[in-house]
């Protein structure tokens, strides 16, 4: 079984940038060595090593694998999640959000996924739906709105993309907001569809004014 060492050891060196291929190639030596199912809690460190060196396959491949041992475990579908929107395979991420939430509903971010993935699908009002949930679960993750501002507007609900656009600029932290600032350029976009130029490129002047 793999020990708490040897998992300090990982985390020691994948935290270390210049021995990062060094620490892929050991990693992959014990996991054809040790029970896949002992090396879950390895993953956390070698995902980001996997993805910064393309071999997302590699990582998929080991973590359907570790399901089959601890189907219940959101952690695993998150990661999976996060893997499958990087290769943009939207389908699977919206099966594999529908998985996790048959397991656990009260996760915010896989219902933010889920819509993020529907709203890449262009199922709009699918998507509205699961982010009006993921912002009931967690109301002060202002990021969540971005997903339901753009599905609004894609449906033509130009007035309530707008008012949900200025409740997060009334209602977030200042610093949110001059990192997101995208929440602007939604209410011009949602102006520019009512052919409203003097307000879409008013709204275009302050997000780069904030930005």
């Amino acid at each position: 079984m793999l020990g708490q060492s040897s998992i300090a050891e990982f985390k020691k060196l994948y935290h270390n940038y210049e021995f990062e291929y060094v620490g892929l190639q050991k990693f992959k030596g014990l996991a054809q060595e040790i029970p896949i199912f002992e090396l879950k809690s390895c993953y956390s460190e070698v995902s980001e090593i996997l993805g910064s060196h393309k071999e997302l396959d590699y990582i998929i491949k080991h973590l359907e694998k570790i399901i089959n041992f601890d189907p219940s475990n959101i952690w695993l579908y998150t990661t999976l999640i996060d893997i499958y929107t990087q290769k943009q395979k939207y389908k699977k991420v919206e099966a594999l959000c529908k998985e996790a939430i048959s397991i656990d509903n009260t996760v915010a971010n896989i219902h933010s996924e889920l819509a993020s993935s529907l709203l890449k699908q262009k199922k709009y009002e699918e998507s509205l739906s699961y982010i009006n949930k993921a912002i009931n679960l967690r109301p002060n993750l202002w990021y969540l709105y971005g997903t339901k501002e753009t599905s609004l507007i894609f449906l033509g609900r130009y007035n309530e993309a707008v008012d949900t656009c200025r409740f997060v600029i009334d209602t977030s932290p200042r610093w949110y907001l001059q990192r997101e600032y995208y929440h602007y350029y939604n209410i011009a976009a949602a102006y520019a569809r009512k052919n409203d130029i003097s307000k879409a490129l008013l709204n275009i002047k302050k997000a780069v004014k904030v930005g």
